[in-house]
């Protein structure tokens, strides 16, 4: 499966000015320069590839200065180019957020279990992938348009390794979650207490 543009992000620079605009809800080369210390020559640069990959679009025009002259044009995140699935695993039920790539929220729902999994068992993950797979075709989200994947879950989680260390409420023990996750939904993804990911 093809990454996401996002991934192809590398230099510090475009990251950077990526950022900004995240941040922003429209925003000119030059207040970019400004912003950053950068050349407006670097800055056209930068915003030519950030256009090719589909990540920003134009979205009107700014004010002129005081002097007048032409009115800047503005950049925005492309919303819909992209989107990240929040994944909250309780015992009885699952909340499941969409947002979009400006990190805005698309769509939030809680869908309960429905059954009574075992404990430590990858069924778990299957339910998990189930739902996430189930939400995204009710909505017409493509894996492929997925740039990230976070699973919320209750316990000790180690982010790294991506295990559940032990959990109570499901039942969990050195439980390698991401890896089998991951064996079947080919985007990235991060794991962390429910707590933490709020």
């Amino acid at each position: 499966m093809e990454i996401h543009p996002i991934y192809s992000l590398t230099e510090p620079s475009h990251k950077e000015v990526f950022r900004l605009i995240r941040a922003e809800s429209g925003i000119s080369r030059a207040e970019i320069a400004r912003r950053l210390g950068l050349q407006r020559s670097t800055v056209t640069y930068i915003l030519r590839s950030l256009f090719e990959r589909s990540l920003i679009l134009e979205c009107g025009t700014g004010k002129s200065t005081d002097r007048g002259g032409k009115k800047p044009t503005l950049v925005k995140v492309n919303d819909y180019e992209g989107y990240s699935v929040g994944y909250e695993q309780l015992l009885r039920k699952a909340n499941i957020v969409i947002t979009n790539l400006s990190g805005s929220v698309v769509v939030s729902e809680t869908v309960p279990n429905g059954k009574n999994l075992r404990p430590n068992h990858k069924e778990w993950v299957q339910l998990a992938i189930s739902n996430i797979h189930a939400f995204l075709k009710e909505r017409s989200i493509t894996q492929e348009s997925v740039f990230g994947i976070g699973i919320a879950f209750p316990g000790l989680v180690d982010s790294k390794s991506g295990a559940v260390v032990y959990s109570v409420s499901p039942a969990f023990l050195d439980f390698p979650y991401l890896e089998i996750l991951k064996k079947q939904i080919k985007v990235p993804a991060f794991i962390a207490n429910d707590a933490n990911a709020c």
